[in-house]
């Protein structure tokens, strides 16, 4: 079940597409609920490109294959390659390949990220020669979500890693710039639509499974 944005009821969905920066809850309804990301300066999919806006579509082709291929994966518990390529091509059937142009935006984010490992507004200005609010103000137009927002989802990555490589949650938490565990899951409850405890983000639970090319 999903509710998103302004809409406070409650929607059922196989599978959904959500634009970055949508406000949205999700309820497994004691199943299970596979969530897949995409940086959104390096989309990996073309339906991943930023699209402000945009509601959540509802429903993806190829929608069983990445069921089976998920399931898989949780039971494996491990991304072999015949299991990667598997779910590789459910989700090119059913999100296009990758884009092959991306926005100033997006560029200047790469590098960014790729020289400084975490987000500064500051010297993302400078490296664009535009002024810090100028900044947000291409976040929210090019991108469809906050500065707050992107800097949120660069330090819950780093933070998950060191989680998985069974850091504390609360050591994990301070160091990438959250106040105290607290902050931390309210945060990702914010940003992923479910608590940190529901996805299992402990040490010993937590598994990141990155897609290589």
């Amino acid at each position: 079940m999903l509710r998103a944005g302004a809409d406070q009821h409650w929607s059922e969905y196989e599978s959904t597409l959500i634009p970055a920066g949508t406000a949205h809850e999700l309820d497994p309804q004691q199943g299970w609920c596979a969530v897949i990301y995409s940086d959104i300066h390096v989309p990996r999919w073309q339906a991943m490109q930023p699209c402000p806006g945009q509601p959540p579509l509802k429903g993806l082709a190829e929608c069983d294959g990445l069921k089976s291929s998920l399931q898989k994966l949780i039971q494996a518990q491990t991304l072999d390659a015949d299991l990667q390529n598997q779910l590789s091509a459910a989700l090119t059937k059913s999100l296009g390949t990758a884009p092959k142009n991306f926005n100033r935006m997006q560029q200047a984010l790469r590098a960014h990220l790729q020289e400084h490992g975490e987000l500064n507004l500051n010297a993302l200005a400078s490296h664009m020669n535009l002024s810090s609010s100028r900044v947000q103000h291409l976040l929210m137009q090019d991108l469809g979500l906050s500065y707050k927002r992107l800097q949120h989802w660069v330090r819950f990555r780093s933070a998950m890693q060191e989680i998985e490589n069974m850091r504390s949650l609360t050591d994990a938490a301070l160091e990438w710039g959250f106040s105290d565990s607290s902050h931390f899951s309210n945060a990702f409850r914010t940003m992923f639509g479910i608590s940190a405890r529901e996805a299992g983000i402990t040490g010993d639970r937590l598994r990141l499974w990155p897609l290589t090319e």
